[in-house]
């Protein structure tokens, strides 16, 4: 997290708006790579919230498979991952 005019900005949005373009306050910074420390805008989508549950990766799905405190059968760990590139290909079309 950074200070940026008085307020509190993640590094991943910070750096996407530094060297792709600004964000509207309703978009959320999703990492393509899985790996939410990633500041490479590259590796980043700007989808608003509705966008990611219309696609069927929630975020909450996605930062699941992330924490390994959580606990995922093998299917729906490629379950969540076949959601993610169909999202992704219908995103970047």
């Amino acid at each position: 997290m950074f200070k940026v005019g008085g307020r509190m900005k993640q590094a991943s949005r910070l750096s996407y708006e530094l060297l792709v373009g600004p964000l509207s306050n309703t978009s959320v910074i999703f990492h393509i790579c899985h790996n939410r420390e990633c500041v490479n805008p590259a590796h980043m989508s700007p989808m608003n919230r509705r966008e990611v549950f219309d696609l069927g990766t929630s975020l909450v799905a996605v930062h699941a498979v992330l924490d390994s405190s959580v606990v995922l059968t093998a299917e729906q760990v490629a379950d969540i991952k076949t959601a993610l590139t169909i999202a992704f290909a219908e995103v970047n079309h």
